[in-house]
């Protein structure tokens, strides 16, 4: 359960920072938003926008709905981050910045996590027993990966 608090936690923090971003100025309530309105975001697109103009992605993430698309996405994941791990390693150490490990390695992390995330929910959500079986065995593989 408390591997979980993270995300939910960014979730949280990200959706009261889409709302609360480039509003003009009036009364908020929250830390930080004297002089603030906060605008409602009510629609799909009022949050594509507010995710735009924050540079941020909004993406409604795709559920498997069958015990093998959970092993594919699983399979795909860890073999996409083991790539990406591979090429992260085998550059010159004169030549890494910033943005070719820290920031690369956090994308490996996203993408793993985002996946992670996505299975374990099926996990304890899912009506089917096999899929919840199911997403028990990929969450322990994922969890074994990492």
């Amino acid at each position: 359960m408390w591997v979980r608090i993270p995300g939910f936690a960014m979730a949280a923090l990200t959706s009261f920072a889409l709302m609360a971003a480039d509003v003009p100025s009036g009364t908020a309530a929250g830390p930080g938003a004297e002089g603030k309105t906060t605008a409602l975001l009510r629609t799909v697109a009022d949050f594509e926008a507010a995710a735009a103009r924050n540079k941020a992605v909004l993406a409604v993430p795709k559920f498997e709905h069958t015990p093998p698309e959970l092993e594919a996405s699983t399979k795909a994941v860890i073999a996409e981050a083991n790539r990406s791990l591979d090429a992260l390693a085998a550059q010159a150490p004169a030549k890494a910045t910033f943005a070719s490990t820290v920031a690369a390695l956090d994308d490996v992390l996203y993408a793993a996590n985002n996946t992670t995330y996505r299975i374990g929910l099926m996990k304890e959500v899912a009506p089917e027993a096999a899929l919840r079986d199911a997403a028990t065995a990929q969450t322990q593989a994922l969890q074994e990966w990492s």
